[in-house]
């Protein structure tokens, strides 16, 4: 059985602030506006899209606006599967979300990757009866799925209304304009050089999700690197090639870069070991694997004999350690370096 989620572990891979464009704009109105401590505000929000369009990106920012508006009162987050894990067990459960108790539970809860839930009737029966005390109580709640609530397969008919009663927002894959200002905004929260033309060029060439948008600039960055030239037009039309564009690494490559740079067995970071020092490593594999690969969170976990939640917790970690810590950044520095590298 995971071990519970912490109150609040929102995380996103993508960089910097949230980024308002056309495509998100309603869901980030709808999740903003819940947040707020004002009488004229949603109680529920479900949020749908794609995976990789930034759905984690926009709760966290909505967990982030709620303690700001709303001192000490909790939020709690927590990922489907981790659900479907503990609902089996009314004890872990309770663990979890803290039922049974008013006075505990979380002014703002939130779900992510609902569709997770499919096929599983008894963890929607508890879900169900949670979201009724939840609303009985006057907390707020934000659920994501990667396809509508009528997409949803197998699921109870009562949970479907339920969510079809929310204030449902999508969000969208980005056109031209708005991947334009993605890449600007990705490039500049990472302190990479990106002329305008040549993000006109990788805009108009990559019709793809905000994490898919951030993991090409990153890998354009290394080959800059390895080329010891700054990023150009030239260098982005040779990425783009087929001969010239990395591909993305595996996540066999990523373990035996990173036990590698941390000088431990590949073995041990797919281990069930907790030694410190194999959960260091370990955190900043999966860490990795989220920015440069297209790996869902339940693949990386999968990967790593680990729960869905692992990786979440693995990611918000390394981002905590990245503000302070000189070490973790030199290392993953390294290990990205070595990994365009090898990806050419």
């Amino acid at each position: 059985m995971p071990a519970p989620a912490k109150p609040h572990e929102p995380q996103s891979v993508l960089a910097g602030p949230f980024l308002v464009l056309p495509e998100n704009r309603f869901a980030h109105t709808a999740v903003s506006r819940l947040a707020l401590p004002t009488k004229k505000r949603p109680s529920f929000v479900f949020v749908h899209g794609p995976a990789g369009v930034g759905k984690s990106h926009l709760v966290a920012h909505a967990a982030q606006l709620f303690e700001k508006h709303r001192s000490g009162t909790r939020v709690q987050h927590v990922i489907a599967s981790q659900f479907r894990y503990a609902a089996d067990d009314v004890a872990e459960l309770r663990k979890l979300i803290d039922t049974g108790d008013p006075e505990h539970l979380p002014g703002l809860f939130i779900l992510e990757d609902v569709q997770a839930l499919q096929n599983h009737e008894q963890p929607q029966r508890q879900l169900r009866g949670l979201l009724d005390e939840l609303a009985a109580h006057g907390c707020r709640v934000i659920v994501t799925a990667r396809c509508s609530a009528g997409e949803l397969q197998n699921f109870l008919p009562q949970l479907v209304n339920r969510f079809h009663s929310a204030v449902t927002a999508v969000v969208r894959l980005p056109g031209l304009s708005s991947r334009q200002s993605l890449l600007a905004h990705f490039a500049t929260a990472r302190r990479v050089t990106l002329p305008d033309d040549v993000v006109r060029r990788l805009a108009k060439s990559l019709p793809a999700s905000p994490r898919e948008l951030l993991a090409a600039v990153v890998q354009l960055e290394l080959l800059a690197r390895h080329a010891r030239q700054p990023i150009s037009l030239a260098l982005a039309n040779k990425w783009l090639s087929s001969d010239e564009r990395p591909d993305a690494p595996t996540l066999t490559e990523i373990v035996r870069v990173v036990a590698a740079q941390f000088d431990v067995p590949v073995a041990t970071l797919r281990s069930r070991s907790r030694s410190q020092a194999a959960v260091l490593p370990r955190q900043c594999a999966m860490y990795l694997a989220r920015e440069l690969t297209d790996a869902s969170q339940q693949a990386i976990g999968e990967f790593f004999d680990r729960d869905h939640s692992t990786v979440v917790h693995a990611c918000q970690r390394i981002d905590e350690m990245l503000a302070d810590d000189a070490a973790v950044r030199l290392h993953l520095s390294q290990a990205r370096l070595k990994l365009g590298r090898s990806g050419r």
